[in-house]
């Protein structure tokens, strides 16, 4: 019992100690390049920045055969050295209400690390990495060929022998994702109550029970996402803001595959929103391929094939697409893809229709016109999904931008509207996430 309650104050207090490092690294890049930044939004720009920076080198330890405790813990007192920490006490007060919030799922990420994936890839892979002394080509895993960021980050504190804080410091970074969605809301004239319950069905959706909890790297694309859509959105107009939201998307794409189709998405918002809508495009596209630099950058030296597997036809490659329901890949012809997608998109209807009524509510507000690209956005992100990876949890960054929108309503009705949409997706939520607790 003593050891267990040993695991359990080294893997939080290494979770708590590294995200810390993480949004002051983040904080200082963001700083030193003079990026504009909403305050509601900084804490997730801050995650992606961080995250990507110390993730970037501890790839390129790993790629001259440096991967091993003593460096990597190295790269982190370095970063906590040059981080700035000014800001950090007020980014962790915000994210506090969110944490509190989400103490169920703060149990689950406090149990040892039980997910399929975690196992096989996301801690897997690391901890081979760790054995290794090297991060090394495994062409014959599929799973080593997908984007690593959330692997580099869990080699931190797999290093420090603290096996119980990536699920923990997945949560935190959830939470982020959280706090920014709020902050998106409010932004667009979003009253309090509405935003608040927005953020915390950020955690709860029903679509994704538990997987907050779990050290995955869902938390890195659904806070980039909409830290990249609130940059666009909110933030002042000029090609600075739109470089730091080609870099949040692009973080996302070096967290997991679907960031790409989000990269793709998020580009026609820049168009839309800039006065130099040219210059505005070239910085975000720059942004986002330099973001998704440590999964093109492993793959393209290790594989020399940057994008793997995206265009594979090796054998085995059929299971992937299996496992992940991506359509695209399984449809027969274009009929078939059509009605493969449509069904996709019918499992989860309930939800989609709630919350698109309740956006089209939340356009009886002052920022209609942003209401209205936010859930056109969130929409073409469904209809992405239904195609490349239909699995019910990749979903969520598509679910999060429409709980953000239906948040907007204003006057009376609109505010009724937003509240009756998002307290049935927070009570189904949490009944999905309390029930998997029997």
């Amino acid at each position: 019992m003593k050891e267990v309650w040993s695991d359990l104050a080294v893997g939080s207090l290494s979770a708590l100690l590294l995200t810390a490092i993480l949004l002051a690294a983040g904080e200082r890049v963001r700083r030193l390049l003079r990026i504009p930044c909403p305050p509601s939004i900084r804490p997730a720009l801050a995650w992606g920045l961080g995250s990507w920076s110390i993730g970037l080198v501890v790839l390129l330890l790993g790629l001259i055969g440096l991967f091993r405790p003593t460096p990597l813990l190295a790269t982190i007192a370095a970063a906590a050295a040059l981080g700035r920490w000014s800001g950090v006490l007020a980014s962790a007060k915000k994210l506090l209400m969110f944490a509190l919030g989400g103490l169920p799922l703060i149990v689950v990420a406090l149990a040892p690390p039980f997910f399929y994936d975690a196992w096989v890839y996301h801690l897997g892979l690391p901890w081979q990495a760790l054995k290794d002394g090297a991060i090394r080509a495994h062409p014959g895993n599929l799973f080593s060929t997908f984007p690593p960021l959330a692997q580099l980050i869990y080699a931190v504190p797999l290093a420090a022998g603290a096996v119980r804080a990536p699920a923990l410091l997945h949560f935190l970074g959830y939470c982020t994702a959280a706090l920014a969605a709020q902050g998106l809301a409010s932004r667009l004239g979003a009253s309090r109550l509405p935003a608040t319950l927005a953020g915390l069905c950020v955690l709860y959706l029903p679509v994704a029970p538990l997987v907050a909890g779990f050290p995955v790297a869902e938390a890195w694309t659904v806070s980039c996402v909409v830290a990249s859509v609130a940059l666009i959105l909110t933030a002042r107009a000029g090609p600075k803001s739109s470089l730091a939201a080609g870099w949040m998307v692009g973080v996302a794409a070096a967290a997991r595959m679907q960031g790409l189709s989000w990269a793709v998405l998020c580009a026609p918002l820049v168009v839309a929103r800039r006065r130099k809508p040219l210059a505005s495009l070239a910085a975000f596209a720059i942004a986002a391929v330099i973001g998704s630099a440590p999964w093109w950058l492993k793959n393209g030296l290790l594989l020399h094939d940057p994008f793997a597997p995206l265009g594979w036809h090796r054998e085995g490659i059929e299971t992937l697409w299996r496992d992940a329901k991506s359509n695209l890949h399984l449809a027969a012809n274009a009929s078939d893809l059509a009605q493969r997608a449509l069904a996709s998109l019918a499992g989860q209807a309930w939800l989609l229709i709630l919350l698109l009524a309740a956006v089209l509510a939340a356009t009886m507000t002052r920022r209609r016109l942003s209401v209205l690209l936010l859930a056109a956005t969130a929409s073409a992100g469904a209809l992405a999904w239904s195609l490349t990876g239909a699995l019910p949890r990749f979903i969520v960054p598509s679910l999060v931008l429409l709980l953000t929108a239906a948040a907007c309503g204003q006057r009376r009705p609109g505010v009724i509207g937003s509240l009756a949409a998002i307290g049935l997706t927070l009570v189904a939520g949490l009944s999905s996430s309390l029930g998997l607790f029997r």
